[in-house]
């Protein structure tokens, strides 16, 4: 189904309960793309949001990604690497451009391990953003621990793996394509 707005769009995600779910970053009256991906993932932890859009990847993909997205599309693309991007979320990875990839992990740091982390807390938020849940209040609900544990863990997480931010740590975790 598709939906004109933000509303409707989560009437549509609860009434059919879909698989995947192709969101717009610009709607019309209403919330955006990116706060849409953040209510149907509050809904939904893992249930994969990639974002479409006209307007530059170097503003909005990383916005996208911390909101729980499962990707970020330029609308110029070929149909080919939507699908490409539509299967990469399906299988629980996120899809971005090379050029994103880079930007938000850079080379340097792509091959840090996180199988250093040992400790419960890191190791259960680990296993939260490889399943694909990457929302504090989704982490939160899956693990028990509380919004501002699961928040501190991540930035821990984040500190001890040497990286610069979320979405570096989302790619980190997630195999990304």
């Amino acid at each position: 189904p598709t939906a004109a707005s933000a509303a409707e769009a989560l009437d549509a995600v609860n009434a059919h309960q879909p698989d995947l779910v192709l969101v717009d970053l610009i709607l019309g009256d209403g919330p955006d793309g990116i706060m849409l991906t953040k209510a149907i993932r509050a809904d939904r932890p893992v249930l994969p949001v990639l974002v479409l859009s006209g307007r530059d990847e170097s503003q909005f993909a990383e916005r996208a990604l911390l909101a729980g997205a499962s990707g970020y599309l330029m609308k110029e693309e070929a149909p080919d690497v939507l699908f490409e991007a539509m299967e990469a979320a399906l299988a629980g990875r996120i899809w971005i451009s090379p050029a994103m990839r880079e930007r938000l992990l850079p080379p340097t740091l792509r091959f840090r391990d996180p199988s250093v982390i040992t400790d419960e807390i890191g190791v259960s938020l680990l296993a939260e953003l490889r399943r694909g849940n990457r929302t504090v209040g989704g982490i939160s609900r899956a693990t028990g621990r509380s919004h501002g544990t699961v928040d501190r863990g991540l930035d821990l997480l984040m500190e001890q793996l040497g990286l610069p931010s979320r979405a570096a740590l989302y790619l980190l975790a997630l195999p990304v394509d």
